[in-house]
């Protein structure tokens, strides 16, 4: 038995800067039939893509056997995935609980929270990464970026195991 996998091939060019990945990603063990899993396709970008910039997919699977007759298959409809998070991709909440600027930003991040503020600020890359965690200092906070690289981020901030704010942070050089 083989472990199913799947990838993800454009049927539309890629953006300038975005290379093909052409892994397969395992999706499900053959052993344990019937759970799943997300399977992790990524591509590399070597550049900023253009706003809103988008491709269209196909799905295909392999080492379907014994789950199918064939080992192999395509599925009908392709899947178009908006590569931009910073337009639609990226959710923002409590816009009452958070304020930071400037937008973009470029050394430093200043962060206004409500007052009597207590937890954690984090922040993520466009990968889901963390790339900050640290304990809130009041008020009024400043985060250096000297150690980040151009792009999206999201900053977040946490009382405890509660997310009550979330924001998206452009960060140009």
């Amino acid at each position: 038995m083989a472990y199913p996998q799947l990838k993800l091939v454009p049927i539309t060019p890629l953006p300038a800067g975005m290379v093909m990945n052409t892994h397969w990603a395992t999706f499900a063990s053959s052993w344990n039939p019937g759970e799943t899993m997300p399977a992790s396709i990524f591509f590399d970008v070597n550049e900023p893509l253009a706003p809103n910039a988008s491709v269209i997919f196909e799905v295909w699977a392999n080492n379907l056997t014994p789950l199918l007759t064939g080992d192999s298959c395509r599925f009908d409809a392709p899947l178009n995935i908006n590569l931009d998070p910073s337009a639609l991709g990226l959710a923002e909440l409590g816009a009452d609980h958070i304020r930071v600027w400037p937008q973009p930003a470029d050394d430093l991040l200043n962060i206004r929270l409500p007052a009597q503020a207590s937890g954690r600020l984090v922040m993520t890359d466009a990968t889901g990464h963390e790339v900050v965690n640290r304990p809130v200092a009041g008020t009024m906070n400043v985060l250096s970026l000297d150690d980040l690289g151009p792009g999206y981020y999201v900053l977040s901030y946490w009382a405890g195991a509660d997310l009550v704010a979330s924001r998206v942070v452009s960060l140009a050089r």
